[in-house]
């Protein structure tokens, strides 16, 4: 009589789906149970007879819809809204279980709050003291509760069970979410094509890296790189190889940068930064020189096909003074600075590094 939202993807059910049919057919047991042990032989009196009938079909029935439905969190809540009026049912036609009908009903509204908020749980809470209104006006007064002992300690103990149930859901689904909103974070960070970090990654992060180095006081060195005649490249070779040499041309810069501590965004197209934290102008020439080498000397290969590659490096730096002395500038001037000389290393004839000034 408990459910919770899935709907099917293109693996198959979402992992709910089974959990909350187990739990539908224990809650549908559990009462059935109480009724054999409690009313004996009126549980087949034309009054109650519909409660084992609906007890056996009614999870299964309400698996199948959702299983079928477009739209499986839809017809979850529909399904909810069965489960609401079969509770009210319960508590007008079995009055000896007044008290455990009646706390499935404070379960089954608490669980409309869970699934789907205030709204779901407006609509279940009318459709539960409709359904109450229409049944006492059709069964007469309700009688006192008459709950044994051991009904009462079986009660506790399902009460125990679905909201130890309840509770391990919901942790389980807040460490889905944290984990989805993690990936989905890295995702949106991430160059697709190339696996290194994208232009939005650059300018959130560089201004954080700049003003830490401001504060502190250390250089942070900048290399726009640009690969040499990148067209001729998808012309002579088509976009799938203009594509592995962009994904080769990434794996050698991380190859040869710190990790942990340097990192590389795409730019755009054939156009990548590359950051480096306490760095100074020179030990950034150095470094640019050393991935520029790394890349002429050996060409990449693509379908055992040789493709000649030449980069063109332009660094710049913010300079090693104290924060006092220091002229503040923005992550913007640092890029201009670096793509400037790449640009003057393209005009000077590619396939070279250029320092700039900052």
């Amino acid at each position: 009589m408990f459910s919770v939202p899935f709907s099917r993807t293109g693996r198959g059910w979402h992992p709910l789906v089974k959990p909350s049919y187990l739990l539908r057919v224990i809650a549908c047991l559990v009462l059935l149970v109480f009724h054999i042990v409690l009313r004996g032989e009126a549980l087949l009196s034309p009054a109650t007879i519909w409660l084992p009938i609906t007890g056996i079909l009614w999870p299964h029935l309400a698996l199948y819809l959702s299983a079928k439905s477009a739209d499986g969190k839809a017809q979850e809540c529909c399904n909810m809204h069965v489960d609401c009026a079969l509770v009210a049912l319960t508590c007008i036609t079995t009055p000896n279980l007044f008290y455990w009908s009646a706390t499935f009903s404070i379960l089954v509204l608490a669980n409309s709050l869970y699934v789907g908020s205030y709204p779901l749980l407006l609509k279940n809470t009318l459709i539960f003291v409709a359904t109450v209104a229409a049944g006492r006006s059709l069964s007469g007064q309700v009688e006192p509760l008459n709950l044994s002992a051991p009904a009462g300690a079986v009660l506790t103990a399902f009460l125990c069970f679905y909201m130890g149930f309840l509770s391990r859901m919901s942790y389980k689904m807040a460490h889905q979410l944290i984990h989805l909103n993690k990936r989905v974070h890295a995702l949106s960070i991430t160059d697709r094509l190339t696996g290194c970090f994208n232009r939005l990654y650059l300018e959130e992060k560089l201004p954080t890296e700049l003003r830490r180095s401001q504060r502190i006081g250390y250089s942070l060195a900048a290399i726009f790189a640009d690969i040499d005649h990148f067209k001729q490249i998808n012309d002579r070779y088509g976009h799938a190889g203009g594509d592995a040499v962009l994904r080769q041309f990434i794996a050698r810069v991380e190859d040869t940068i710190r990790t942990g501590v340097d990192w590389v965004a795409r730019y755009g197209g054939e156009e990548f930064v590359i950051v480096l934290p306490n760095t100074s102008p020179e030990q950034a020439l150095v470094v640019a020189e050393r991935i520029r080498l790394k890349i002429a000397d050996t060409p990449f290969l693509w379908e055992d096909q040789p493709i000649e590659v030449t980069c063109s490096f332009g660094v710049a730096a913010t300079g090693n003074r104290p924060p006092p002395q220091r002229e503040e500038s923005t992550h913007q001037d640092l890029l201009a600075a670096a793509d400037a000389s790449a640009y003057e290393a393209k005009r000077m004839g590619r396939n070279r590094c250029v320092l700039g000034s900052r």
